[in-house]
Parts: structure tokens; sequence; C-alpha cells
């Protein structure tokens, strides 16, 4: 996760400059630096991320206020920077909804398969406000709102560009407390592929699954998203844990290995192979796997892995 500091917010989330901002003519000079910003995300920031970290090309950009104007600018014109866009409250009112009324062609012409876009919408009505009496309103306490409204009304009827897209109104949440439960909700949606479901059936002694096609699911359902993914170190462990408490060990030591495979460099792989063969009361196998997890770096648990090597040794 990266977070982006920002020494000037109205400079840099705004991708045009406005003539006034609430009758400021003065400040709005300094808005409209967003494209600049957008650039230097682009062209140095994630660059540099992806030569320091182990990343994927699969990103998801989380702005919130004019953060979300910038997020909702930037799926519409640099689609390709991200995958997922959530825009939590934006703010779609910035000069006179020029966003939005660039968007109405832009979302008709452009292509955005495998993009997601979620909009949050925070209650900014005035308290004696209902949802109903907006669309007969005109004054700025609501513009920030109705200017949002527009868009995913917009958004939602452009159905044939490949764009996926979720809106939702979070009646109980104001602009301040919303972006919590958005991100919560929005990430959940945005990665709903991403778990291991139904996965049940392979575990079931009646359908007869072997080790091989088990570890062969659970590598293919990774592999799929389509970069390269290994199937993460503490799901693939917890498999291995819930074939032991089954009886399942044949799955269980697959779980293991891969994971070893996978991970070879991990010390905690080897803890839990160490813990199945414990279990077997192979206790060479046990002492080997954890004097091997000793012996790596980054073992956050070494008192917890010495106190079972003792222990064992003792015997």
């Amino acid at each position: 996760m990266v977070g982006i500091t920002n020494t000037d917010r109205l400079r840099d989330l705004t991708p045009t400059r406005a003539k006034e901002v609430f009758g400021d003519t003065a400040r709005a000079k300094e808005s409209g630096g967003g494209e600049n910003f957008t650039k230097f995300i682009g062209e140095e920031l994630i660059p540099y991320i992806d030569s320091h970290y182990p990343t994927t090309s699969h990103r998801t950009m989380i702005g919130h206020s004019l953060g979300g104007l910038m997020a909702i600018n930037t799926l519409i014109h640099h689609t390709d920077l991200f995958s997922n866009y959530l825009a939590i409250d934006p703010s779609m009112w910035w000069d006179k909804r020029t966003l939005s009324k660039e968007s109405k062609a832009i979302l008709d012409e452009k292509k955005f398969n495998n993009k997601f876009l979620f909009v949050a919408v925070a209650n900014t009505m005035p308290a004696s406000m209902q949802l109903s009496d907006l669309p007969k309103d005109t004054t700025q306490d609501t513009e920030h709102i109705r200017s949002i409204f527009e868009f995913t009304e917009l958004t939602k009827s452009k159905t044939n560009n490949g764009l996926k897209f979720e809106s939702k109104y979070y009646g109980d949440d104001d602009h301040g407390s919303v972006p919590l439960i958005a991100e919560y909700d929005a990430l959940h949606l945005m990665f709903s592929w991403y778990g291991l479901k139904n996965f049940d059936q392979y575990f079931d002694p009646k359908t007869k699954t072997t080790a091989a096609d088990i570890v062969k699911a659970v590598t293919d359902h990774y592999a799929s998203f389509g970069y390269g993914t290994q199937p993460p170190r503490i799901i693939v462990k917890m498999l291995g844990y819930l074939s032991m408490d089954r009886k399942m060990n044949d799955k269980a030591i697959a779980f293991f290995d891969l994971n070893v495979k996978n991970y070879p460099e991990s010390p905690y792989v080897y803890d839990s192979r160490g813990d199945y063969y414990l279990a077997q009361k192979d206790t060479v196998q046990a002492i080997q796997n954890y004097e091997k997890t000793l012996s790596l770096p980054e073992v956050s648990y070494t008192s917890y892995t010495k106190d079972k090597l003792k222990k064992l040794k003792k015997k």
C-alpha cells in the first residue's frame, strides 16, 4: 500500500483550473495541477515502486474528496494506469462539473475492459433533507452530493464500454466518516475473485479427490489472475492444517510441500511442515524441518520453534 502525501491538494488533485472556488478567485489560480501530479504518479512513482518492491500490474487507486475527483479523472483520461478506481465522496462539483461533462462522450467512445470503478456517496445533505428532496433542490448546500449522483447516473447509463461499475450511498456516514467503510465494501467487490470458493468439495471423502487434484486446483486458481501469482503462503498453510485435522495426511503433506516449493527461503513453511511430521511421529523429519526454520533469517517466533525442537531432542 502506497500512501501519497501531498503539499497542496487544491493544486495537485484538481484536473482543471477553476475561475473561482466558493467565490475565491485568487485561490482558484493555484488549481489545475492534476495532470502534472498524474504524470508524476505514472512516470516516477509507479516505476520507482515497481523497481523496489515485489509488485504486480494489478493496481488500485483510492481517493477521497478531491482525491476522488482525481481518481475518476485518471480513469477517464489515463485509464491504463490502474486496474481499479475507488472514488470516495468525490468532488464532482469542481469547476462547474467539468469532469462529468467531459465523461459523457468518453464513456461512450472509449473501452474500459477489465477496469472497475466504485463510487461511494456520503450523506452531505442538510439534516432536514431526504434523498427524495434532492431532484428539486438547487442550493449550494447540496451541490456536492447532487454532482456525484449526476455522475453515477451517467456512468450507469453507459453499459457498452466494458467498465465494471458500482456505487453505494452511505446514509449514515458523512464526508469524513465514509472512507473506512467505503474502502472495505469496495475492496470486497473489486477482489471478489481472489478468495478460494467452494473448496469444501475437495475435502469431501465422497468425491475421492486426490492430493494432486486439490493442489492443482489451488495453484490454477491463483495463476488465473494473469500475473504469475503464487498461492499465498498463509492460505496454503491453513489448508495443510485443515487436512491434518481431517486425517487427510496425503493432502496435508502435499500442501506443506507446495509451500516449501514456492517459498524455499521462508522459515515459516518449514516450521509448519515440521508440525506435520511431528503429528506423524516422524521425529527425524520434524527435527530437520525445525532446524531448517531456525537456520533462516526473519523468524518472528524463534522461541516457539526452539521449544518444540528442544522437547523433540530430549526424547
